[in-house]
């Protein structure tokens, strides 16, 4: 059976998805940690700077971290470079 994780856009709905990750894998869990588990990883805008962050290796709090501060997410999130649509 493969396994797959699947990660939503939709701005703050990546931060929900981080939470949900530690609750399964507990909060100081790696990136690693989490994807050792899966055989293949999908995701859409916000999804994939959660992608991202795990296939680095980001511990899950540093990215809970990233998607708290308002700067960070911010430019991560915006449309265009310079932020407007």
């Amino acid at each position: 059976m493969t396994k797959i994780l699947s990660l939503d856009g939709g701005g703050s709905w990546a931060l929900v998805q981080v939470r949900a990750l530690q609750e399964i894998y507990g909060a100081d869990a790696t990136g690693y940690d989490v994807l050792r588990n899966f055989d293949l990883v999908v995701a859409t805008s916000g999804g994939s700077i959660v992608a991202a962050a795990l296939a680095a290796g980001w511990p899950l709090t540093q990215l809970v971290q990233f998607f708290l501060s308002k700067s960070s997410a911010k430019r991560s999130l915006s449309k265009s470079p310079s932020g407007n649509a």
